[in-house]
């Protein structure tokens, strides 16, 4: 089992140590992670936040070492709304050097340039806002998607996260096929893995991100490189949905699913 998203205390929502989540992974038989730290190129601008990656970095690098034979512990990062700093994102990706880039969208620009999902009250917005939100989103994650550097596409579905499973509304992904649709097809042009991100499972959502329909849509279309990833900010979360993922990708036919090695994807066989 190979976990290709997971947070430490490099992260600004997370306390952990990365040797704690390593501990715990080993504990729960992985063979490998990736510690994949935020990185919001929109607010992460500080000399503070810069150094905190890089130190991510030498942790995940050195508990590779310490662990070898063990687990393999990857050095990644979350690089999230990066087109809005691109030459940020371009130099910290210059100097962390890492296994894997996973791509993120958690802020959209509307009512203000920086507009949190997780912040947003859905409660007291209509279809129609909801709507406009979730056009907003995809269609800044197809840009990023064209336009930035990265290997894996994370939780594309992420604001039903926050619109059906925090405020309990109906909003129907597959409404959004057509915006979906264009997503998964600069991945597949682009050779970029598409995440099956397991957190919410067992919490709010109650479904992969995104859901077993787009996956099996994204199958076909032709796509083949998929990841997998618990997202886990506390240790007790690191396998959490991980043996549903990988039970979803056989029941689509997938026979094999992907982890990254200094930017390369290496197939982990089902």
């Amino acid at each position: 089992m190979f976990n290709s998203h997971i947070h430490t205390e490099y992260s600004h929502d997370c306390t952990i140590p990365v040797e704690k989540m390593c501990l715990a992974a080993i504990e729960k038989g992985f063979s490998g992670i990736t510690i994949t730290d935020h990185c919001n190129a929109d607010t992460c601008i500080s000399d503070n936040a810069y150094r905190k990656i890089l130190k991510s970095g030498e942790e995940a690098r050195r508990l590779n070492k310490k662990y070898d034979g063990v687990l393999s512990v990857m050095a990644g990062v979350e690089m999230s709304d990066v087109l809005r700093k691109p030459d940020y994102a371009t130099r910290l990706i210059k100097a962390l050097k890492p296994d894997c880039v996973i791509m993120s969208v958690h802020n959209i620009m509307r009512k203000t340039p920086t507009e949190h999902l997780s912040r947003m009250d859905f409660g007291v917005m209509d279809d129609s806002e909801i709507d406009s939100v979730i056009k907003i989103y995809f269609a800044e994650l197809l840009r990023a998607a064209k336009e930035s550097d990265y290997d894996i596409c994370a939780h594309l579905t992420l604001p039903f996260r926050y619109i059906n499973g925090k405020y309990g509304k109906k909003a129907d992904v597959s409404k959004y096929i057509p915006e979906i649709k264009k997503v998964l097809s600069v991945l597949i042009d682009r050779n970029k893995a598409l995440e099956i991100n397991t957190s919410n499972l067992s919490a709010l959502l109650r479904d992969f991100m995104p859901p077993e329909n787009i996956v099996a849509l994204y199958r076909e279309m032709g796509g083949k490189l998929v990841t997998i990833g618990t997202d886990a900010h506390v240790p007790e979360n690191i396998d959490s949905g991980f043996s549903d993922g990988i039970a979803m990708l056989k029941r689509l036919g997938f026979t094999s699913y992907v982890y990254y090695k200094n930017r390369r994807a290496i197939a982990v066989e089902l």
